[in-house]
């Protein structure tokens, strides 16, 4: 009752002695997640209260608890805040997650941060409709799951490092001591239009190489390790080795079956990855008409110059881009002539008197939308993730959820009604009244 009275007499002297604004994590917390101070809602947590009570409960569990958080590396976010705000014709999330001792550990740990720009945007098409791309330290990654997997169950250790062992006598080198310390910080993966016309889009990986030699020892070590089964393949095309492993040796041996040929090649100090061997010869074909990319992209320069103005590091860490006006366009017009060719009785639209005939045409749809970008940037002393959307990362979640709830509800309604029809009704002789009418007693 006190601290109530404290509030409140606060609140009467609009003064902020005593309260959240005199907590130095708090008013970090909203100068990044709010900077203008023009957020719509604002959510503060302090993780390590949080995680105490936590432990507290956990009881004789808290030392195994404890293993858990140190595999993940969650002990050192102190705490995390969310807020977002509606800036121009954009809903604009952010999230910070504050680690005052920088995080180095367990999967927290795992990112990485650089002022250059990422080099995979300037490889992926202008009109890719999904991008992503992250800057991480591949090998922490690998040692962090298998810390993570061992402070869970113990026995998974022995799992694991049996399945590796399996793993690296099959491929002939060690992904963890071999592979993934050749490779470099940056990952990213899109998809696009076929650069030269294909029913199946361009899907590509590309990953940083940080020693040459040392991945193609592994590449070679591969081949040698199936040289009898020649799994590992390769051929020359523009003065490149590109290389595919054809798994229908394995899954379809001498028959007509299943023979994807994941193919790779090593290009501009990068590793690139893609689903056969065409993808790669048409988008190293492409590379030569330097076409358009994805930092060309209007929305993608809208939003990253809009986050810019309060947040110099913006996309230092990773970075993310939905074709989301394309994406609502292609489900609405798919959608919409299916809706009208069936028959839909009125009650069954809940009387809301919906004429599905008169919908939109996609276009005004369309124009409404833009593309979905999330930016993630680091810093010694945190994480800040910003999404830039037509609706934002609250609203997609009520877009998904109410229609959900009102589906479930309607569904509920039919059974309830279903279930009263199917009660048959009571017989007449039951229905009259059991007080002898002559003395008023019971019979």
């Amino acid at each position: 009752m006190k601290t109530m009275t404290e509030v409140l007499a606060r609140m009467k002297s609009q003064s902020i002695a005593g309260g959240i604004f005199e907590n130095r994590s708090f008013v970090q917390a909203r100068s990044k997640v709010a900077p203008g101070n023009q957020a719509v809602a604002l959510v503060y947590t302090d993780v390590y209260r949080i995680l105490d009570i936590a432990e507290s409960l956990m009881g004789e569990d808290s030392e195994e608890f404890n293993n858990v958080l140190e595999g993940l590396g969650l002990g050192q976010i102190s705490d995390y805040s969310y807020a977002f705000s509606f800036e121009g014709r954009a809903v604009v999330d952010r999230i910070w997650m504050h680690t005052p001792e920088g995080a180095t550990r367990g999967m927290v740990g795992i990112t990485r941060s650089s002022s250059d720009p990422l080099a995979s945007m300037q490889m992926a098409p202008e009109e890719s409709f999904a991008f992503s791309a992250c800057r991480m330290d591949a090998a922490q990654y690998a040692r962090s799951l298998r810390q993570y997997a061992g402070a869970v169950d113990p026995r998974t250790t022995d799992e694991v490092e049996g399945f590796l062992k399996m793993l690296n006598e099959q491929l002939g080198f060690s992904v963890v001591d071999d592979l993934l310390p050749s490779l470099g910080d940056e990952w990213a993966m899109w998809m696009g239009k076929a650069p030269f016309g294909s029913l199946i889009p361009e899907i590509i990986i590309s990953v940083g190489v940080k020693d040459e030699a040392k991945l193609k020892s592994c590449i070679a070590a591969a081949q040698k390790a199936h040289q009898d089964q020649s799994l590992v393949r390769s051929f020359k095309f523009m003065d490149r080795d590109l290389y595919y492993c054809d798994t229908g040796k394995i899954f379809s041996p001498g028959r007509f079956g299943f023979g994807m040929k994941p193919c790779w090649t090593i290009d501009g100090g990068n590793l690139i990855l893609g689903l056969a061997p065409q993808v790669l010869k048409n988008y190293l074909t492409s590379q030569k008409s330097q076409r358009r990319t994805i930092a060309d992209n209007r929305e993608v320069r809208e939003a990253l110059a809009h986050l810019k103005q309060f947040n110099n590091n913006v996309a230092n860490a990773g970075f993310g881009y939905v074709d989301l006006a394309s994406a609502v366009n292609l489900l609405f017009n798919t959608a919409a002539p299916l809706l009208q060719s069936v028959n839909i009785p009125e009650d069954e639209l809940m009387g809301m008197g919906i004429d599905l005939n008169l919908l939109p045409s996609g276009d005004v749809i369309r124009q409404h939308m833009f593309g979905f970008t999330v930016a993630t940037s680091s810093e010694k002393t945190g994480m800040t993730v910003e999404m830039h959307s037509p609706f934002g990362y609250t609203g997609m979640i009520l877009g998904i959820a109410v229609p959900v709830a009102v589906g479930v509800a309607r569904v509920e309604s039919q059974r309830s009604a279903a279930a009263w029809d199917d009660i048959e009704p009571i017989p007449e002789e039951l229905e009259e009244d059991p007080v002898d009418k002559d003395d008023g007693k019971d019979r």
